[in-house]
């Protein structure tokens, strides 16, 4: 624990009224005692340095731009907060002449519970022919950030009128560029301990390290001998749960053929998705406007969080459900706990929800 200042000066005032009986004047405002408050104050300054310096000497406790310097020396860097990209779809009525959709035209989600709208702009001018009734259209997120990879069905507000336009959507594998969050301390440090402990060979941690190097790869699981001696099967996810394309796999797998030992066959694939439709019954406070969409919202964010090879465990939905404001009670019928491999990851299918008040018996 740091000393504060005037503990300080209060312990150099006892030493020296031992050490130098002459010195009796110590009160405030004194030169004796300015003097030692001044030194106080800069000891107290060097404590707090130290005490910040000593645990950002360490890989395992290093934060912030500590954390940086670390991973340089690493060869790493922070991976740095992106926009989302991805194509919409646009649609209309009519087809008796061209429309065109200019650059910079703004789309957004639906309001979600709170009445924020997320917003996109149209990256390029697109014209719709003739002959055409619907056309993607490619957009990009207003700001960096993970909170833009909607699912699907959620960009559906045209903010900036376009003449002929009747309706847009996203479809549920709309994006083509996942927006992230600057990378988190935590992220950034389970790199460099991974890199640290793959130094030594291809174990399962350089592979992890390896896959997650590449740019939109979150989650990785790695299978040793999968498919006999010497195969190695890398599990991979995009980030914030996205499945992984096609493309984004080829680049994992160019990586790791880069760096594997030459006699390891080596397969990079994305999870089985096993879709899991969602039975429950809430019941909630009567005095509280509470709608449909709050809870599957709630449902969506428990599903975030199942990662490669995660159970699905009803108690652990029910838990995050009775969290949002006016639940009294949320009880999951189906599915049961379902047990998911490590080649698997759990999804959101159907929801069937049954909203009663909790005065009903």
């Amino acid at each position: 624990m740091i000393k504060t200042q005037e503990e300080i000066s209060q312990e150099i005032i006892k030493k020296t009224s031992t050490a130098i009986p002459q010195i009796t004047n110590y009160r405030t405002g004194g030169v004796f005692r300015t003097f030692i408050e001044v030194v106080a104050s800069f000891l107290e300054k060097f404590y707090k340095e130290l005490d910040e310096l000593l645990p950002n000497r360490f890989l395992q406790t290093a934060t912030g731009e500590y954390l940086d310097l670390k991973a340089e020396e690493l060869s790493l860097t922070r991976l740095p907060a992106t926009k989302t990209r991805g194509y919409v779809l646009v649609s209309r009525g009519s087809t008796n002449s061209a429309v065109t959709i200019p650059k910079d035209k703004i789309i957004a989600t639906k309001p979600n519970s709170r009445g924020v709208m997320l917003r996109y702009k149209v990256v390029g001018d697109v014209v719709l022919q003739e002959n055409e009734i619907t056309r993607s259209v490619l957009v990009e997120a207003e700001k960096e950030g993970a909170l833009y990879n909607v699912v699907g069905g959620q960009i559906t507000e045209l903010i900036t009128p376009i003449v002929g336009i009747n309706t847009l959507t996203n479809n549920s594998s709309w994006i083509v560029g996942m927006g992230r969050d600057i990378e988190s301390d935590a992220s950034l440090r389970s790199r460099c301990m991974a890199l640290w402990a793959g130094l030594s060979g291809a174990n399962k941690n350089a592979y992890i390290s390896w896959a997650k190097s590449v740019e939109g790869i979150g989650d990785v699981r790695v299978i040793s001998t999968a498919r006999g001696l010497g195969t190695v099967d890398v599990i991979c996810i995009g980030k914030d749960n996205v499945q992984a394309n096609a493309e984004l796999l080829e680049k994992v797998k160019n990586v790791l053929d880069e760096r594997k030992p030459i006699s390891t066959n080596v397969e990079v694939k994305a999870p089985i998705e096993v879709f899991l439709s969602i039975n429950l019954t809430v019941a909630m406070n009567p005095t509280i406007d509470l709608n449909r969409q709050v809870i599957e919202e709630a449902i969506q964010r428990y599903f975030s969080t199942l990662g490669i090879g995660m159970d699905f465990e009803p108690s652990a939905l029910a838990s995050m459900v009775f969290e949002v404001r006016g639940v009294k009670s949320a009880v999951i019928n189906t599915p049961i706990s379902t047990k998911i491999t490590e080649l698997q990851i759990a999804r959101l299918g159907t929801i069937a929800l049954e909203l009663k008040s909790s005065l009903e018996k």
